[in-house]
């Protein structure tokens, strides 16, 4: 049976109800488009006319409204007659609202189904073309069409505005038996209390600069998510290594032998290496179809996406807690190619933007990196700085973003400071959207070499060696051993300076 895409009788008999109760307008999300005929399209708009030049309402007053749009006169179509057979459908007011609601549903299944049409007319038009779309660029093209009309009808809110605190009792009651899903736990103990869980829905973004061992960080929390629940999978967008690559760092990680050694061969040459590789790579069948690599150096932002979506749908969908992961934010040559007349700020806000939306779309969490600017290098510790003003490409990540980290490889200097860490880089957090259960306490006061009392914002410290990131302990810590930190001037991080 072929499909209708307009019921026309509910049409009527919604307009009787709103002839009747002008008032239920102001609780209906109903637009002229909703409507399946001109003669119904001019009834709704006068009536939306009327009511908006407010005064006393009546059918006449309707009548008046119609003739003076231009309605066409004469049999049928003549207004005094149409509106006087819609009254005579006597819908109530109750009935109204309820056929409205339906009414709303039957547009959106006609534009999926209009949008449908395009992507089966944009197919049509491929098979037909001299020079035909690869699969990946028909597939982008496609699911591009069918997603820009799914995320414009996302947007039509039909619900009423909620009473904030109606139901607030249950709903925390709720909580206590049924907790909401909180996505994967972070590998990590203390940025886990610090920072939370990488909630569904929202984007991290960790800043460093060129070779700061972004991704590397990156993957050894994608890899011990997915090694601690079973219940968690990942994608891996690359736009710098191909998956050969990141296989050679993987096993560097697992087996703590240096990459180079791996990559030319020469670890089958030591028996006891030899014997820490093979163990690891038996250990490694337990993450197989647990995490996806993909190179997309040469592709759109736009085919990025339909890469991601592919992917969730296939291994994601099911009730499996998904991370997906863009290594990382930058513009590739096919952006740049493409900016036309928007800055590159702009582009990278877009793209941000973009995968933050994805992230709500399939209520996952969106782990990606960017590289912090240049304003620290060449500075010594006392004019050192860990704010927002260090990321570089677009304030729009800043905005976009949930929670935003810089990732600092210490100085030699800072490494001597704390020689007994062993650390290599510190990390911390610039703006945040969601904390941990230690998180509202993120200030730490000490002292420093001349005995004068400071306040810094807490930060965590990490080895980073052979591909692999090891959490050792957090400033806080360090103070609570020993509150004289000998630091010549100012700490790391973001320093609040006070005499208490």
């Amino acid at each position: 049976m072929a499909y209708s895409p307009f019921k026309k009788e509910l049409n009527r008999q919604f307009l009787s109800g709103a002839i009747r109760h002008p008032e239920i307008l102001a609780e209906c999300h109903l637009t002229e488009k909703d409507f399946d005929s001109d003669v119904n399209r001019v009834v709704f708009s006068a009536l939306k006319a009327c009511i908006a030049q407010g005064g006393k309402f009546s059918e006449y007053v309707l009548i008046d409204r119609m003739v003076s749009m231009g309605q066409k006169l004469g049999g049928m179509l003549d207004p005094a007659i149409y509106v006087t057979k819609l009254l005579g459908l006597a819908v109530n007011q109750d009935a109204a609202l309820s056929i409205a609601k339906e009414i709303g549903k039957t547009s959106v299944r006609r534009e999926l189904y209009e949008a449908a049409q395009r992507v089966q007319q944009a197919i049509e038009e491929d098979a037909g073309a001299k020079k035909s779309l690869n699969a990946i660029e028909l597939i982008s093209k496609t699911t591009g069409i069918f997603n820009e009309k799914v995320n414009l009808l996302g947007s039509r809110a039909e619900d009423e505005p909620m009473d904030l605190y109606e139901d607030l009792e249950e709903y925390i009651e709720s909580l206590g038996h049924h907790p909401e899903d909180i996505g994967p736990i972070p590998p990590f103990p203390i940025y886990h209390d610090l920072w939370g869980t990488f909630s569904p829905g929202d984007m991290s973004v960790y800043c460093a600069r060129p070779k700061g061992a972004k991704s590397t960080f990156l993957m050894n929390i994608v890899e011990q998510c997915v090694l601690k629940d079973p219940e968690v999978v990942c994608l891996m967008l690359d736009t710098e290594l191909e998956t050969k690559r990141v296989q050679r760092r993987i096993t560097s990680a697992m087996t703590d032998v240096n990459e180079y050694i791996i990559r030319t061969g020469k670890w089958k040459e030591n028996p006891t290496i030899a014997l820490k590789v093979r163990e690891a790579l038996q250990r490694s069948h337990e993450m197989t179809a647990r995490i996806n690599h993909t190179y997309v150096g040469g592709k759109t932002t736009e085919e990025q996406l339909s890469i991601c979506r592919r992917w969730f749908h296939k291994h994601a969908a099911m009730g499996k807690k998904a991370l997906i992961c863009l290594d990382y934010i930058k513009l590739g040559s096919v952006d740049l190619d493409n900016l036309g007349v928007m800055k590159d700020y702009q582009s990278v806000g877009k793209k941000v933007d973009q995968f933050k939306q994805l992230a709500t779309e399939l209520q996952c969490h969106v782990l990606t990196a960017a590289q912090t600017n240049r304003s620290n290098e060449g500075r010594d510790i006392n004019t050192r700085r860990s704010d927002g003003a260090a990321i570089g490409l677009s304030d729009f990540i800043s905005q976009y973003a949930s929670n935003i980290y810089i990732l600092e490889k210490l100085t030699l200097e800072q490494i001597a400071m704390f020689s007994s860490l062993d650390c290599t880089h510190t990390l911390s957090c610039v703006y945040a959207r969601n904390l941990g259960v230690k998180g509202s306490e993120p200030l730490v006061r000490y002292q420093d070499a001349r005995g004068k009392d400071r306040w810094t914002e807490n930060f965590v410290f990490y080895r980073i060696k052979n591909f692999r990131v090891e959490e050792l302990t957090d400033f806080r810590t360090e103070v609570g051993k020993n509150r004289t930190i000998q630091i010549p001037v100012q700490p790391l991080g973001r320093e609040r300076e006070g005499l208490l």
